[in-house]
């Protein structure tokens, strides 16, 4: 719970998790930078975090604004490090295969030019 912090990436590679509890979110760049420096992540249910995070694949989920929801999952992903090596290994898929810099910048360039005409 460090608030904000001027090198998030600095905290990231400190911490064992990464856990992002939204109540709206339009897109997780904090997920996706925490899966790409290896780190597993637990996010709520909300926006788009869940494009990014697919509960037991490369990350967990829990219903948002449910304190106990969280907890479980915190317990499950500190007490399964066979879960938790497997999540970090989908989340690196995941980051190399829909959010690296190139296919970010194609996606955008793409909807770009589908609402110019």
């Amino acid at each position: 719970l460090a608030g904000f912090v001027n090198n998030p990436e600095e905290c990231m590679i400190k911490s064992d998790i990464v856990v992002q509890p939204s109540r709206f979110e339009s897109f997780g760049y904090v997920p996706i930078e925490a899966m790409n420096l290896n780190r597993p992540v637990i996010v709520s249910d909300v926006g788009g975090l869940l494009e990014i995070v697919a509960d037991m694949h490369n990350g967990l989920v829990f219903k948002g604004e449910c304190v106990d929801c969280l907890v479980n999952k915190l317990k499950l992903i500190i007490d399964n490090s066979l879960l938790r090596s497997g999540l970090v290994a989908n989340a690196k898929n995941t980051i190399s295969s829909k959010f690296t810099d190139r296919i970010m910048i194609n996606r955008l360039d793409c909807l770009y030019k589908e609402l110019l005409g």
